[in-house]
């Protein structure tokens, strides 16, 4: 009879310990699909590049040619920089989305209109407005 129950026994202790490892990897694995839906820094730098390059690959209405919007001369890029360097370096368990606007004032002379996602399945949005708010 001790026989029986030190098996019983043992099987309940396995049973819980199971149990208990497969509680754990559910919530590795919740906790490792939540991290998935998030940008990591990696995607964040591979935003920020992309808008750059277009920057300073930004096409001429008259010529077709491209000139470089994104120069260090331009008080706007300081202002650009800023925000894509909190937005790269934001730490990644409190993560925000960054929006707003910024006016290029030294040569378009335009609004640009900006959304940098923290979500995946969100797409960053970069758009240099046709129409300016300002008079």
């Amino acid at each position: 009879m001790n026989v029986l129950d030190n098996s019983t026994q043992n099987g309940r202790q396995d049973g819980r310990q199971q149990g208990q490892q497969q509680g754990r990897q559910q919530d590795g694995r919740q906790q490792g699909q939540q991290q998935d839906k998030y940008r990591t820094q990696i995607d964040r730098v591979n935003i920020v590049l992309d808008i750059v390059k277009q920057l300073k690959n930004y096409p001429t209405a008259t010529t077709g040619e491209t000139t470089d919007i994104y120069k260090e001369e331009y008080i706007y890029v300081q202002r650009l920089k800023k925000v894509f360097t909190d937005y790269i370096k934001q730490p990644q368990d409190n993560l925000k989305q960054f929006k707003g606007t910024i006016f290029l004032e030294e040569t378009v002379k335009r609004d640009v209109e900006y959304i940098l996602p923290i979500l995946k399945s969100q797409e960053p949005l970069f758009v240099i407005r046709m129409k300016t708010k300002r008079a």
